[in-house]
């Protein structure tokens, strides 16, 4: 019989590290450019991982590396049409926030205010000059 004994030890495993776990086939179908989204973020999250992890234990954010990376792996648009921003499709903004989400719940809440309300109310309702 297996059993779990209180205070018992599990071995050690990163919590940034993506299982990949599949087990129906979901995201066999992904269309290419959907699927190169995914792998974008998940870019994001291998270069900003350790960073998250220092931040959580020192109570700061590293916003500024965590931005730039963002807007250097172009996952910020959550499918807003704009010029000079690549188009997600709504699957590709759901697996980019997925996977940055997967990384640290801070990533996907910031993509999905910049890159979402602050980027679609400014493509939508801004002046040309805000655009």
């Amino acid at each position: 019989m297996d059993t779990h004994l209180p205070g018992e030890r599990t071995p050690s495993y990163s919590v940034t590290t993506p299982l990949d776990t599949d087990y129906y086939a979901l995201f066999d179908d992904i269309s290419d450019s959907d699927r190169d989204a995914w792998h974008r973020a998940r870019a994001v999250v291998d270069e900003v991982a350790e960073d998250l992890l220092t931040a959580w234990e020192t109570a700061e954010y590293p916003h500024k590396r965590v931005l730039e990376s963002l807007g250097r792996h172009d996952v910020m648009s959550d499918g807003v049409d704009h010029e000079g921003i690549t188009r997600l499709s709504p699957l590709a903004a759901g697996l980019v926030v997925m996977e940055l989400s997967r990384g640290d719940g801070s990533l996907g809440t910031i993509q999905a205010v910049q890159g979402g309300l602050a980027l679609r109310t400014l493509a939508l309702y801004g002046s040309d000059e805000q655009k």
